[in-house]
């Protein structure tokens, strides 16, 4: 299950691990993660940052947003829910975009949301229905979804466009080759918990199984200098032993 998006800046919202009095997680995992996506529209400008700092229970998120320059920035695991179209958090990952509904995404958007889709794998498919797959709207999901009119006509339009772009993608580029030039982590670059390398691989962690993870190391490294200090004496008593056992033979040898 990939939780991370490689071509992102990841700027985790810094509740994921909080629970609830029952010890559910407030930010609940995806079971089983899907692959469709809504496209969503803020209707305003600059990244959506401040989601990190809304409390409970005004918050509201998305899993990613896509500046008009196609910059994409990534605020909770895909392996996690968002806070984006109510009942639909559940089942469908989300993307802001920047701009207004009466503004058609911009041709650096395109292309970004295009190397998404051939990403995670979706259907290259548009619809407007809640059980449908591939590329879906905010608004599709009516009072259930917050009554909604996100992303406008214009920019839910637009899906054809970026199928069409991702449909090219596959036909001339493997996924490595998609992502490559978009990936902006670099080994220790403390901002992102994988590497560039491990990104294109698949190998991804919440922050949570790196902590634990780093906890585990941590417990094994201790275990394995208390065995080393077992060993050195062990093996210290070991030779003692055996230079007695020598010294003996020696005082035999001499009567």
């Amino acid at each position: 299950m990939r939780a991370f998006y490689p071509p992102a800046k990841l700027l985790l919202v810094p509740y994921l691990d909080e629970r609830r009095k029952d010890g559910s997680l407030t930010v609940p995992v995806f079971s089983p993660q899907p692959t469709r996506w809504v496209l969503h529209c803020q209707a305003g400008d600059g990244p959506l940052r401040w989601f990190r700092d809304l409390k409970y229970p005004n918050r509201k998120n998305a899993h990613l947003w896509v500046s008009r320059k196609g910059d994409i920035e990534q605020y909770v695991p895909l392996n996690r829910w968002s806070w984006a179209q109510e009942a639909g958090n559940g089942e469908w990952m989300s993307f802001e975009s920047e701009g207004k509904p009466e503004d058609p995404l911009t041709d650096a958007q395109l292309t970004a949301l295009a190397r998404w889709h051939v990403w995670c794998g979706a259907a290259d498919r548009v619809t407007d229905s809640v059980g449908g797959q591939g590329i879906g709207t905010h608004s599709m999901g009516g009072a259930a979804w917050g009554g909604h009119a996100c992303p406008g006509p214009i920019r839910a339009g637009q899906r054809k466009e970026i199928i069409r772009r991702a449909i090219a993608l596959r036909k001339t580029t493997s996924e490595d080759d998609v992502l490559k030039d978009q990936i902006v982590s670099k080994a220790g670059d403390p901002a992102h918990p994988f590497t560039a390398a491990s990104a294109v691989r698949g190998a991804y962690l919440t922050p949570l199984e790196i902590r634990n993870t780093v906890n585990r190391m941590r417990e094994d490294m201790r275990s394995l200098k208390q065995d080393v200090e077992n060993f050195k004496y062990d093996s210290a008593t070991m030779l003692k032993r055996l230079q007695e056992v020598k010294d003996l033979l020696t005082e035999l040898q001499k009567e």
